[in-house]
C-alpha cells in the first residue's frame, strides 16, 4: 500500500527493492521517486548543468539523485556545523543558570513612570 502522505525520504531509500514501498511501487508500475516525492523545476547555467550531468554519470545516477544528494549532505552538515557551534557557545557561556524567579517583579520595579 502506498502512503497516503507524502514524506520526505532519504536518496537511498529504494534501493532495497524488498521493502513494501517499493513492492506496491513496483506493482503499480510508477519509477518510485515519483509518487513519494515532488517534482521542482531549478534554474542553472548551461556549464553548471553540463558539470551535474557530468558528475551524475560519473556517479552511475541520475541528475536528479545527484542533486537529492548534494543538497541531503550540505544539509546534514549545515546541521552538523550548527550543533558544534552551539556547543562551543555554551562552553564559553558557562552553565545556564536560569533568573531564580521574581523577574516580573524586578520588570516593574525598574519601568519608568508614565
Amino acid at each position: 500500500k502506498i502512503p497516503a502522505q507524502p514524506r520526505f525520504i532519504g536518496a537511498s531509500t529504494f534501493r532495497d527493492t524488498s521493502s513494501a514501498d517499493a513492492r506496491a511501487l513496483r506493482v503499480i508500475g510508477i519509477t518510485g521517486y515519483t509518487a513519494l516525492m515532488a517534482k521542482v523545476m531549478v534554474s542553472l547555467p548551461d556549464d553548471l548543468l553540463k558539470a551535474v550531468d557530468i558528475e551524475a554519470e560519473r556517479r552511475g545516477t541520475t541528475r536528479s539523485g545527484l542533486l537529492r544528494e548534494l543538497a541531503e549532505e550540505t544539509l546534514r552538515r549545515r546541521t552538523t556545523y550548527r550543533v558544534e557551534r552551539m556547543a562551543q557557545i555554551d562552553v564559553l557561556d558557562g552553565p545556564i543558570t536560569g533568573h531564580r524567579g521574581g523577574v516580573a517583579e524586578l520588570v516593574k520595579a525598574n519601568r519608568p513612570e508614565p
